[in-house]
């Protein structure tokens, strides 16, 4: 995917997304420690600073995707997911069981 947020060819989008991602499982981690009785109160400050840092990182990685010209996803007409009907001819033809 081509977008003028990039360094070198390579979108600066995916190389900014697994910051936010990272401190977020790792204050997942701070909680169950402290709550486990594992660590002292010290886990628990950790935690708010990983979901802090990682609101902040997510911000951070959305302004390339925001900014003019930025390639964006097609967004594609689904009949399935807009008419139940639809799905259930798909069960009931017995398409999905070839799968």
């Amino acid at each position: 995917m081509s977008t003028p947020a990039s360094v070198k060819g390579h979108p600066i989008h995916p190389m900014l997304v697994a910051l936010p991602i990272g401190l977020w499982v790792f204050s997942i981690v701070c909680d169950i420690v402290f709550h486990a009785g594992w660590g002292g109160p010290t886990w628990k400050v950790v935690a708010w600073y990983t979901i802090a840092g990682g609101v902040v990182g997510a911000l951070l990685s959305a302004v390339p995707i925001l900014q003019p010209g930025a390639a964006r996803p097609r967004i594609v007409f689904d009949p399935v997911a807009v008419d139940p009907r639809a799905a259930l001819r798909e069960v009931a033809s017995g398409h999905w069981a070839a799968v």
